[in-house]
Formats: C-alpha cells, structure tokens, sequence
C-alpha cells in the first residue's frame, strides 16, 4: 500500500472517531423510568431514550404527549417529567455543589440530592420564562408552566426553603404545600397552601 494510502485511510480513520465522539456522552444522569418514547436533543440530533439510556450537560430532554421519565443525577438528585416537557441540564457539578436546570414548557417534579449539603456552598438553580428557582437547600418541589403558555405555578413539596423570582420581585416559599404563580408581566404571586399534594406527582413514575 502506497504511504499516500496509508494516510489518506489513517486521516478517514480519525475522522470516524471524531464524528462518533460526538453522539456519544458523558454521565451525569441515567434515565431509570420511562413511559411512552421521551428522548434527547443532543448535538442537534433526536435520539430515543431508554430505561439505563446516559444524559449529559447540554442534553435537552423531551416528552410527547403520551410521555413521562424520571432520570437520576450521579448526586441522587432525581427529577420527573410529564407530557410535553421539556428539560435542559445546563449545569453539574457535584464538587461544587452547582446544578442548573430549564424549563420551556410542561411539568416536572425535582428532588434534590447530595449535591445541596446544606453546607452553604450548594447551589441549585432551574430558569424559564417567566423567572428563576434557586435553593439551596435539600427539597423537592413541582413546577408547572400552564397549557395556555401564560403562567408558571411552583410548589415546595417537602420543607426547605425556595425562592421564585423574576425582574419585576420574589417570594420564598418555606411550608409544605405553599405554591406561588409566575406571569410574563408581574411579581411572584401571593403564596397559598396547597392541603392535598397527591396531585403534583405523575402515575406512570
């Protein structure tokens, strides 16, 4: 073989791996329930996900109307989607203690894990439209944006301390069941207290 040959095959070589290397990803969730077929935008490219199927940063994850997921950060963190979601991992760092998450449509349900230690230095953070989540604190809590894409409805789940907030104010949110909306053109609302929080889960998960 000629060595002209010889490089032209070693250069198509690196070039197959280097295209290969980027579809696939690196770990900081695995998916560990799915209902229907949800899937991820990963380099502009949609692809199937599975029960054990790996999301990376920079994954947007996505449900159709008859899908539901949960996925599990390496931290314990977990997070649940319902119809028409969809989710983006903009950030994890477990050493730090810094998650970043958005939201542009749906529903979700997030658990924080080990990565808030309450140790002062944790931070999560989950951004929309309408305005932004942060704790940091060990909690969990629903988001909701409504079907008329004119609302975003938050509630704490469990005790900790949330706080919703977007250009125009913010409210934190601190007793189990305290909920609070989210318009495009005003402050965080009064909060309320929901009693019954059998609802803000999805059944399939």
């Amino acid at each position: 073989m000629s060595r002209i040959k010889i490089v032209t095959l070693t250069l198509f070589l690196v070039s197959c791996a280097s295209s290969s290397n980027n579809l696939t990803t690196q770990k900081v969730a695995l998916v560990d329930a799915v209902d229907g077929t949800p899937s991820v935008m990963r380099y502009d490219r949609l692809i199937s996900l599975a029960v054990r199927s790996a999301l990376d940063v920079e994954d947007t994850i996505i449900t159709g109307p008859d899908d539901q997921i949960r996925f599990e950060f390496e931290d314990g963190t977990l997070v649940a989607a319902g119809h028409d979601t969809q989710l983006r991992i903009e950030t994890f760092d477990e050493k730090s203690g810094e998650l970043h998450l958005s939201s542009s449509g749906g529903a979700a349900t997030v658990a924080l894990g080990k990565v808030m230690k309450k140790n002062g230095t944790s931070y999560f953070r989950l951004t929309t439209a309408f305005g932004d989540i942060q704790t940091d604190s060990r909690t969990r809590f629903w988001l909701e944006h409504a079907s008329g894409g004119d609302q975003l409805e938050v509630v704490l789940l469990e005790l900790g301390s949330l706080r919703v907030s977007n250009k125009f104010g913010e409210t934190t949110l601190t007793a189990l069941g305290e909920a609070t909306s989210i318009v495009f053109s005003a402050p965080p609302s009064e909060t309320r207290i929901y009693d019954d929080l059998q609802s803000f889960a999805f059944p399939v998960l």
